[in-house]
């Protein structure tokens, strides 16, 4: 994130916690940071002494320098120094509960800053994670537009929730336009993608949403499916043998395949397809990542 962001989200975190202070002078904030080594943490420090000045505040700060242990007593400390207000950059965010919850008791303010603290009197403030993580899938896809991915990042349960928000755009973009191939094609190439890589319940969930994606504009196209480029063709028929196979429904895998060879005869991905309808493992990317599921 850039100076200007950070300087926007300190600034916001700082007026939005003196609204019931705004009779005080010369308030004391106080900051724990986890880890004050980070790079980014000095750019944000910058911002939030520049916010705090211009108002008259007094700026105090302590690093837990990663250790969970060490914050709870930061927080202490700064309390005791006389902070009215506590930013505080949790190192583990269960871990800092109590040091939280007792500042509040003893009327100090709490803002999560960054991480989430689980604590329904503090005010979390962060970046828009969800176009962050577009921002980052746009800069690998300029660096490598085609292959495998994975980021290996942040907290399993604020990955979650993304990951349930993002699924759930999709399932109700279905909802409200069921029979729109172009919002059943991209939920179905990126469920069908996606159930290759995640465990069950999930696994089977996606695939029976995917897979009926892919039968709905199957149905809706039969029409004139003939008239349909080689790649549409060859890209649905290989997404339903496919799907057909990890649900573990062989015949209906083998019977889309042999359709695939004649409804899509020359397809390059005949020979991949024909390796799914027999239940084998293929390697290289899923073919749908070509175009729906990035």
């Amino acid at each position: 994130m850039g100076k200007f962001t950070a300087a926007l989200l300190a600034g916001a975190a700082i007026t939005l916690s003196f609204a019931p202070l705004a009779h005080a002078k010369d308030k004391i904030i106080g900051v724990s940071w986890s880890n004050f080594q980070e790079d980014r943490w000095k750019t944000d420090e910058a911002a939030i002494k520049k916010q705090l000045e211009a108002d008259g505040d007094k700026y105090i700060s302590a690093d837990a320098q990663s250790s969970a242990e060490k914050q709870l007593s930061d927080i202490e400390s700064l309390i005791s120094r006389g902070a009215r207000v506590l930013i505080v950059v949790a190192q583990d965010g269960a871990a800092v509960k109590p040091a939280v919850a007792d500042a509040i008791k003893r009327g100090v303010q709490v803002i999560a800053y960054d991480r989430l603290i689980d604590d329904p009197k503090t005010l979390y403030v962060s970046f828009d994670n969800v176009e962050v993580g577009r921002m980052q899938a746009r800069a690998v896809l300029a660096a490598k537009p085609v292959g495998n991915y994975a980021f290996i990042k942040g907290d399993r349960d604020t990955g979650l929730a993304l990951y349930m928000k993002g699924t759930g755009e999709m399932d109700h973009a279905v909802e409200l336009q069921p029979q729109s191939v172009a919002v059943r094609i991209p939920r179905g190439a990126v469920y069908l993608v996606m159930a290759h890589y995640v465990p069950e319940p999930e696994k089977t969930k996606l695939l029976e949403r995917g897979i009926s994606d892919y039968e709905a504009t199957l149905s809706a196209q039969q029409a004139y499916f003939s008239t349909l480029s080689l790649h549409a063709r060859e890209q649905l028929l290989y997404g339903l043998t496919d799907g057909y196979a990890m649900a573990g429904q062989t015949d209906k895998a083998r019977t889309t395949y042999e359709r695939m060879r004649h409804d899509a005869a020359g397809s390059e991905l005949l020979t991949r397809a024909a390796e799914r309808a027999a239940g084998h493992a293929v390697a290289g990317d899923t073919p749908c990542e070509q175009c729906h599921a990035r």
